[in-house]
């Protein structure tokens, strides 16, 4: 699959309002690219990967600066 997935822009939002309000460190993004991480669980879910909204979230267990473990 390419192409943009469906994400509820409004709830995606919230979520982030909500992380932030927790004192948690987040960046988001409008654009981003996902891989067949991302994709080929949900075709194997539901049958595509845009069959149903769905809001990615990326956790950083790759890079430094890595988010303490109590998070």
């Amino acid at each position: 699959y390419r192409g943009p997935l469906d994400v509820p822009a409004d709830l995606a939002t919230d979520c982030v309002r909500a992380v932030l309000d927790a004192d948690v460190d987040v960046a988001i993004s409008a654009a981003m690219d996902v891989d067949h991480g991302t994709v080929q669980p949900l075709q194997k879910l539901f049958g595509d990967a845009i069959a149903k909204p769905v809001i990615p979230v990326f956790i950083n267990s790759v890079a430094t600066p890595f988010g303490p473990m109590r998070r």
